[in-house]
């Protein structure tokens, strides 16, 4: 259960949150051929070198020309937009918040317990890191909300 072939680009704040939720995920959605290049932040400040090589490039919308000569891309973002993952209607609510995640096939809504150490931008980085290893979009927001709704003591 490991994640040896995604390398998550970003602070290391938002690093280390990405990567606890698809390592608690990885039993049911075990790691698979492809190198993953996840970014979770401006391309700019986390771009490695040029040398490195992925097959697969996980990129806020905005960056995408950075880097669609590498690999196939697939891309997120806040708001409607020209992208593939999409976060939309954020709320919050006494006990959870909220938002719902648009692809091309599917739509639904991934919730956080308030006070998560998680952020939604976090989430929707570490959905589209699974959905680019070729896991379903249902399955994988079932096991993100399941996740990332338990309460504390129960991690």
């Amino acid at each position: 259960m490991n994640n040896e072939r995604i390398r998550i680009f970003g602070d290391k704040e938002n690093v280390a949150e990405i990567e606890s939720i698809i390592t608690a995920l990885r039993e049911k959605f075990p790691c698979k051929g492809e190198d993953l290049a996840v970014f979770a932040g401006d391309y700019d400040e986390f771009a490695p070198d040029e040398s490195y090589s992925a097959d697969i490039w996980v990129v806020h919308r905005d960056d995408k020309e950075k880097v669609s000569s590498k690999g196939k891309v697939l891309t997120y973002c806040q708001k409607i937009g020209d992208c593939d993952v999409t976060a939309l209607n954020p709320q919050r609510r006494e006990v959870t918040s909220s938002f719902e995640i648009l692809t091309a096939g599917f739509m639904g809504r991934a919730f956080l317990k308030n006070g998560s150490e998680y952020t939604f931008r976090q989430v929707l980085v570490a959905f589209c890191a699974l959905l680019a290893e070729g896991f379903k979009a249902d399955e994988i927001l079932r096991e993100i909300n399941e996740f990332t709704t338990k309460r504390t003591d129960e991690k």
